[in-house]
C-alpha cells in the first residue's frame, strides 16, 4: 500500500491496518495511527474495505472463505486486478478492480 494512499485514509479518519511481508517498519509520522500485522488475515479482521496495493504470491493463497470470515460486507479494492476470482463471490463480498493486470 502506498504511503500517500494511507496517509490521505488517516487525514479522512480511517483506521489502517497494513502488511507487506517486505516492510518490516512504518514511516515514524504513521506513529500510532497504522498498525502493521505480520499475517495478511489478521490485518483484515473486521475490516470494512481491503486495499490491495502490492501482489505478493501470498495474497493468492487466501480463499475467498477466508476473508468473509473477517468481516460482514467487505469491499475490495483490487488495484491491478491481482485477485480476479473474487469478483465471482456472488454478493458476498464487493470486488472492485482498476488497472491492468501484470
Amino acid at each position: 500500500m502506498s504511503v500517500e494512499l494511507c496517509d490521505w485514509m488517516i487525514r479522512e479518519g480511517a483506521t489502517v491496518h497494513v502488511h507487506d511481508p517486505m516492510v518490516k517498519n512504518l514511516p515514524d509520522h504513521w506513529c500510532g495511527a497504522v498498525r502493521r500485522y505480520d499475517d495478511p488475515i489478521a490485518a483484515v479482521q473486521g475490516a470494512h474495505a481491503l486495499v490491495l496495493g502490492t501482489e505478493w504470491p501470498v495474497y493468492r493463497s487466501i480463499s475467498t472463505d477466508q476473508l468473509l470470515q473477517c468481516s460482514d460486507h467487505l469491499v475490495v479494492l483490487d488495484a491491478n486486478r491481482f485477485l480476479p476470482d473474487l469478483a465471482a463471490t456472488e454478493g458476498r463480498l464487493r470486488y472492485f478492480a482498476v488497472g491492468m493486470p501484470s
